[in-house]
């Protein structure tokens, strides 16, 4: 698996790139200054040689170049064990500026249903992706979760999308929720969007990229669900046995769908 974990891909060419920040990447040019391409390198070389992506059994990262610019990225994020997200495989766009590293690098989220869902308060259903790295949350934060033009990398904003924004109870990154915290009320409320996610995970991040691998993931995504079967199956029944009687019908012809989705991987 750890082979799987980076490599180039084809997004296309222009305008006509798959990817989000395609109008910035043809903006810019494509030349790319010394300053940016020997952190780009050196990201990289990190990524593909360092062992710097997770690989665990909670939850890994992949991250995937354009084959002809290395300032267009995409990336995977595995969404950890004890979470609505488990096992579901989230994909942002990644951009970085001319400015790079000198400014946060830009990422989107690709994982919206169309633009439908919002998995959370941090991830927008336009893509927007919040957090105090990137500079894109409306609170500043500590000194030490801002962007670090010397320490900061892409591999620290994924893990932290990873560790601070999918995570067991992401009702609580919801602002104004602070005093609830704790409560039977919180507890009540959490459960009910939790539930909501387990859907969106189901249909969006399980099923949608086993009929469709994004580009240059093929492998990782029938290698992720193969190695995953048995444990998808039996979370999926048990998020069946644990959701309300309003969203077992909806939730259970998603499973339906993914369990028939992943027999027909072989």
């Amino acid at each position: 698996m750890r082979d799987l974990l980076f490599d180039e891909a084809s997004f296309g060419e222009g305008e006509a790139m798959r990817h989000h920040y395609a109008a910035n990447l043809v903006k810019a040019g494509a030349s790319i200054l010394p300053t940016k391409q020997k952190r780009l390198i050196r990201e990289m070389r990190q990524m593909a040689e360092g062992g710097s992506l997770p690989l665990h059994a909670d939850g890994c990262i992949a991250v995937r170049h354009d084959e002809v610019r290395m300032d267009a990225m995409k990336a995977i994020v595995v969404g950890a064990t004890g979470t609505p997200y488990a096992n579901g495989l989230f994909l942002f766009d990644v951009y970085f500026p001319s400015e790079y590293p000198n400014c946060p690098l830009q990422v989107h989220n690709c994982t919206t249903g169309g633009g439908t869902v919002e998995l959370n308060s941090n991830l927008y259903s336009d893509g927007k992706v919040c957090l105090s790295l990137l500079g894109t949350s409306p609170s500043a934060g500590a000194e030490e979760a801002r962007w670090n033009p010397e320490t900061s990398s892409l591999v620290q904003v994924l893990i932290s999308i990873q560790a601070i924004i999918l995570i067991p109870q992401p009702l609580s990154n919801h602002p104004g929720l602070e005093d609830l915290k704790g409560t039977p009320e919180f507890e009540r409320r959490s459960a009910a969007f939790n539930e909501a996610l387990w859907l969106a995970t189901v249909r969006y991040a399980m099923l949608a990229p086993l009929r469709a691998p994004p580009a240059g993931f093929e492998g990782f995504v029938a290698t992720h669900f193969r190695l995953k079967r048995d444990t998808l199956r039996r979370q999926c029944l048990q998020w069946l046995r644990e959701a309300s009687a309003d969203l077992q019908p909806r939730l259970a012809s998603a499973v339906h769908d993914l369990f028939a989705a992943l027999d027909e991987l072989g």
